[in-house]
């Protein structure tokens, strides 16, 4: 049986924090070494590299307009569950373009 929170059987094989006859090793995390040491340290190094300059510019967008990030799939359950938009929106023109818009010009 796999567990039910595969974040968690992340941070188990990973970090090595616990050992559970219920989680299952991933196939992609057995990909990464040929034992469970040298899986453990693949694991550890991805997990402490720093975020792309990409990933940080996604993150800084959502936090600054409050809005969850995640799969679409988690972007529907937040949307439901505060009854509100739950992704980030385009930014929109200079307030110039907007004023001229609603004048009908």
């Amino acid at each position: 049986m796999r567990c039910a929170y595969p974040g968690y059987g992340a941070a188990v094989e990973c970090l090595r924090i616990a050992q559970d006859p219920l989680i299952a090793p991933h196939p992609v995390y057995l990909a990464l070494g040929a034992d469970p040491a040298s899986r453990a340290t693949a694991c550890r190094t991805w997990l402490q590299a720093p975020p792309e300059a990409e990933e940080v510019a996604r993150i800084r967008a959502y936090m600054t307009q409050e809005k969850a990030l995640g799969a679409p799939r988690f972007q529907a359950m937040v949307e439901k569950a505060l009854d509100r938009p739950a992704a980030v929106r385009p930014p929109e023109g200079p307030r110039g373009d907007r004023l001229a818009d609603a004048a009908g010009g």
